[in-house]
């Protein structure tokens, strides 16, 4: 018996974005969420102001440990890979039965 061969198209590829700068500090436990809040309205208050300068002058975060951290972000801003692309899911059309109905308008009986 021959065994059923089924093709399937993938229609899309979804490639992770990396998160912001700003979500990759909190991920790594180099800031929490308030301290997040508290650099992005500074950063807002000052045009131009870059994320990491802001958590140094708030006293959040070392020069260096945000510059450390920087370097990692731009080398694996997400980890995307071959590996951990997310592919949209398809789904079967389900089997279609028909079933069809007597001259009075009544369902066969089926057994």
């Amino acid at each position: 018996m021959r065994a059923k061969t089924e093709i399937v198209n993938l229609t899309q590829l979804h490639v992770p974005r990396p998160p912001p700068f700003g979500e990759y500090l909190v991920q790594h436990g180099v800031i929490d969420r308030y301290q997040l809040f508290r650099v992005l309205q500074l950063q807002d208050r000052v045009p131009g102001a870059k994320l990491g300068a802001c958590a140094v002058t708030l006293g959040y975060v070392p020069r260096d440990v945000i510059e450390e951290i920087y370097a990692e972000f731009q080398q694996h801003p997400g980890g995307a890979d071959l590996e951990t692309m997310v592919t949209e899911t398809f789904h079967r059309e389900p089997e279609i039965e028909i079933i069809y109905a007597t001259s009075s308008g009544r369902m066969p009986a089926q057994g």
